[in-house]
């Protein structure tokens, strides 16, 4: 069905049938017994249906109606359902006359109208036409009357119209009457009255919550909104849910009113839907009022004033009305559905059991005294209603409120403001550090002094690595407080913070105290699970292990202890205990994130990223918005070379988090995965932008720097890292390979210095010093360098020996000058020699004859090249390389493609691809 069904809220006698069923609920036992007694009226009583406004009375006689007039055999029955307010009625006559419109309505009989309509100015007082048109309308068939608000006809017509109605009734077995009414009246319940003993009443009972939810999922159903069927099965919905009831009671009327409010996600535009939503009860509430007797309406204010329930007593008190006539009007309000009686359990009931206290049926009604008192504060009905709604997930909402959204910022920041109850670990610290930093930072503007929003927000900062700003929260906190637990958790994490930021700390004698806790206490459970937790936080794994076995002994089932005791086990790589750990603390809770989360965690760790793909996938279903949790399902795509994929995860995770320079670093680093250099430059711009301090953010940008060949910026970037990290080799040696591109020798010489004397032990290093040593035209410094680079290398021979296509490259570019030297190339021979290496020096080589092709370059050069290299000690792996050197000098000379026929297939193919010149025409070849 369409998504923009109406629901019609106070006229459902215009409401189609169809939506009429399909939103009924607890009401559908009485509405088939009534159309049961309809069908066999024969001695059936006449039926009384009370409630009050609002309580869904026109909807059962609209589905009543609906069901006779399609029922098999409903020819046998005439309808005549008056209209609801009966304000055209001032006589038994006009009655008449009104209940053959409704025949004539019913049937679309426009000759029978007329006829209504000469009744109804007839000056008859016997009534006998009208009768007399009655039976001959209905003929043989059986009336159906079907009347509201029975009581204000009564009244209408008088007693000496109900004693005539009476007997016509009884003389004409052909009518069954069908009427509601808001109470019981005289007309029914005074023993001398016509009616008395007439009508089976039956009193409309409130939607139960039950019912109240069934209505809601049959809605959503109704408009095809899937998402909110989905949701109605959530304990959120659930709560929300609870948080109508108690405003709204079981009134349907207001259910089917704030129906759209339950589906709303969104704050911003929930406030705005119920404020409106109230504006629209506004009227309604304020009849209700203006029906009541001038005492009545003083004690609904007075219960409307209170907020919570008076006492009989407390009413006369206030009110000056005596107590007695105060029980009275009460009764009378109760009677109408405007009050009720307040209970509480037995069990932990005191005080004068005599006493009556008694509040309002539906809190609502206080929204008319709201709006004339609110003077441009937040209206209290409002306010009250989002504490009910969200409780402590108001913290939550104000996070995700938009900049303008300034009405609902107000209504939720008062709401919170008053909200009494301290919020717990749970409520504050789910998700990432940077959602519980956020709802900290929301909550402390709305609440500056509240103390667990100030221990939350240190936590995200300690998450956040923030040592400097979780050290200035948490030291007043330690400064002001008590010696407690809660006390020595705080300064943990003060510790934690100062130790971040590597200042002096007292970390011995923490761990002394909380070992010393843990052994005074031994078999008290709370305490070994806080000693382990306190642990953890200041990095004391080993310390910590023996204590979170204690916990476990002592029959801890705390999910949350064991993810943490996962997580220590992983920190110090006992990767198989710690899964079998969270194995175990999925068995208790498969829906905890954190478990899940670190379940992941470590099977990425243990090899295992298809499985730790599962584990995140379910941490995201449990915490969508958890971007630290996307970013490690990111990274474990990467570990299966599913870049896209991961790319998406990542994205999805910034939109969680836009700020967080780890993520954009993260993202840099999936697009160098998928070779985007110029994408992946402005991600870790971006990473700098949010964390200028971090030198490795700079040092990879410096690197991109260097390869797009823009060493101007790659020199500025890798300046950066030495300011920040002076001792930092690799940096410096990046320094002097865009120093020696900008042909600022001298400089680079003393930064490839720097970067050997930081690390002599790292080969990568000397090779940089040996090719600034080429660079500087000193070629027996760059081949000592050489040998120096080489002999370290040899040692572990990680990586590979340098780079000799950057050694063939300057010994190329100062050719001129050396050309004679078959010793220089010699001793370059020997040096790779020595460590086995001559295969990668080959490579170099034949990189070689691209510039030995240059059509700029003399011949005489280029072979001379050919020759110093042909000159120099035998070696086979470099003979291959010689002989591609030869063809392509021979080549250069004649362009005779007979030199490149002479060469295997596979070294033509290596030859002929570095001889074509590169065009920007991607089709050469």
């Amino acid at each position: 069905m369409s998504d923009v069904v109406p629901l019609l809220k106070f006229t459902p006698s215009a409401q189609d049938p169809q939506v009429l069923e399909t939103i009924t609920v607890q009401r559908e036992p009485l509405a088939q017994r009534l159309v049961e007694i309809i069908r066999d009226a024969e001695g059936a009583r006449h039926q009384l249906l009370i409630g009050p406004r609002g309580i869904g009375k026109t909807h059962i006689l609209s589905l009543v109606a609906n069901r006779v007039r399609t029922e098999a055999g409903a020819g046998s029955i005439t309808l005549a359902w008056m209209e609801e307010d009966p304000w055209g009625i001032s006589s038994y006559e006009k009655f008449l006359a009104a209940i053959l419109a409704g025949i004539a309505e019913e049937r679309s009989d426009s000759e029978l109208q007329a006829r209504a309509d000469e009744l109804h100015a007839t000056r008859d007082e016997s009534g006998r036409q009208g009768e007399e048109a009655l039976r001959e309308a209905v003929g043989s068939s059986r009336l159906v009357l079907l009347v509201e608000n029975l009581d204000d006809v009564f009244r209408r017509i008088g007693e000496n119209g109900q004693e005539r109605f009476r007997a016509f009734v009884e003389d004409w077995q052909q009518l069954l009457i069908v009427a509601t009414a808001q109470q019981l009246f005289e007309g029914v319940q005074l023993h001398e009255s016509p009616f008395y003993g007439f009508f089976a009443i039956t009193r409309l009972e409130e939607l139960s919550l039950d019912s109240a939810a069934e209505l809601m999922r049959r809605i959503a159903e109704l408009r095809g909104d899937e998402d909110l069927v989905r949701f109605l099965r959530s304990d959120v919905a659930r709560g929300r849910l609870a948080a109508v009831e108690a405003l709204a009671g079981g009134h349907p009327r207001i259910w089917l009113l704030l129906s759209g409010c339950v589906s709303i996600d969104a704050i911003d535009a929930l406030v705005p839907l119920f404020l409106e939503a109230l504006d629209d009860l506004t009227p309604y509430y304020q009849d209700r009022l203006r029906e009541l007797g001038i005492q009545q309406q003083e004690l609904v204010v007075l219960l409307s004033e209170a907020g919570g329930a008076l006492s009989n007593r407390a009413l006369a008190e206030r009110s000056g009305i005596a107590q007695n006539q105060v029980a009275t009007i009460l009764g009378q309000l109760a009677e109408r559905g405007y009050v009720r009686r307040a209970e509480v359990p037995e069990e932990i009931a005191s005080g004068d059991a005599r006493m009556s206290y008694w509040e309002l049926r539906e809190p609502l009604m206080r929204l008319c005294l709201d709006v004339k008192q609110a003077r441009g504060k937040p209206l209290r009905m409002v306010v009250e209603f989002l504490r009910a709604w969200y409780g402590p997930r108001l913290l939550d909402e104000l996070v995700a409120l938009p900049p303008g959204a300034e009405l609902a910022s107000t209504y939720v920041s008062e709401a919170f403001r008053t909200l009494p109850d301290v919020l717990s670990d749970e409520e504050l610290l789910r998700g990432s550090p940077e959602e519980i930093l956020a709802r900290a930072e929301v909550g402390l503007a709305a609440d500056p002094k509240r103390r667990e929003l100030q221990v939350a927000k240190a936590s995200a900062l300690l998450m956040k690595r923030r040592y400097a700003e979780a050290r200035d929260v948490l030291e007043p906190l330690v400064s002001s407080a008590e010696t407690t637990r809660p006390q020595l958790g705080l300064e943990i994490q003060l510790i934690a913070a100062k130790k971040g930021l590597g200042e002096s700390v007292d970390e011995e004698s923490m761990v002394r105290t909380l070992l010393e806790l843990s052994e005074a206490q031994p078999d008290v459970l709370a305490v070994q699970e806080f000693v382990a937790s306190g642990l953890n936080i200041i990095d004391r794994h080993e310390e910590a292990l023996d204590v979170f076995e204690r916990a476990i002994e002592l029959g801890s089932e705390s999910v949350g202890l064991l993810a943490v005791y996962g997580r220590s086990l992983a920190a110090i790589d006992l990767l198989d205990q710690a899964l079998e750990v969270l194995e175990r603390a999925l068995e208790l809770d498969p829906n905890d994130f954190e478990a899940n989360a670190v379940h992941g965690f470590v099977l990425s760790r243990s090899g295992r990223p298809e499985e730790s793909l599962e584990a995140f996938g379910r941490a995201i279903e449990l915490a969508p918005r958890n971007s630290d949790v996307h970013q490690l399902k990111a990274n474990a795509l990467v570990d299966l070379d599913r870049h896209e994929e991961a790319l998406e995860v990542l994205l999805r995770a910034l939109k969680f988090d836009p700020e967080s320079p780890k993520l954009h670093g993260t993202k840099g680093a999936i697009l160098l995965g998928l070779e985007r250099y110029s994408e992946a430059l402005d991600a870790f711009a971006e990473a700098s932008r949010r964390d200028a301090g971090n030198g490795l953010l700079w040092e990879i940008q410096a690197s991109l720097l260097d390869y797009l060949d823009r060493p101007e910026a790659a020199l500025d970037a890798a300046r950066r890292v030495t300011e920040l990290e002076p001792d930092n080799a690799s940096a410096w040696s990046l320094q002097a390979d865009v120093l020696v591109d900008l042909e600022r020798i001298e400089e680079a010489e003393q930064a490839a210095q720097r970067a050997v004397e930081l690390d002599p032990e790292n080969p990568t290093f000397w090779f940089g010093f040996s090719e600034v040593g080429f660079a500087m035209n000193e070629v027996a410094v760059g081949v000592q360098r050489l040998r120096e680079a080489l002999a370290v290398w040899g040692e572990k021979r990680e990586g590979g020996p340098g780079d000799p296509e950057m050694i063939c490259a300057l010994l190329w570019d100062h050719w001129e000058s050396i050309h004679r030297q078959i010793e220089v190339v010699d001793q370059v021979v020997a040096a790779y020699d020595e460590v086995d290496t001559t295969e990668d020096l080959g490579r170099g080589l034949v990189e070689s004859a691209a510039w030995l092709a240059d059509p700029d370059v003399p011949l005489e050069e280029a072979e001379a090249w050919v020759d110093a290299w042909a000159g120099a000690r035998e070696v086979e792996e470099l003979q291959i390389p010689l002989r591609l050197l030869r063809a392509a000098a021979a080549w250069k000379k004649d362009q005779d493609r007979a030199h490149l026929l002479a060469l295997p297939p596979e070294q033509r193919e290596i030859l002929v691809g570095l001889l074509t010149p590169e065009t920007d025409d991607d089709s050469s070849s």
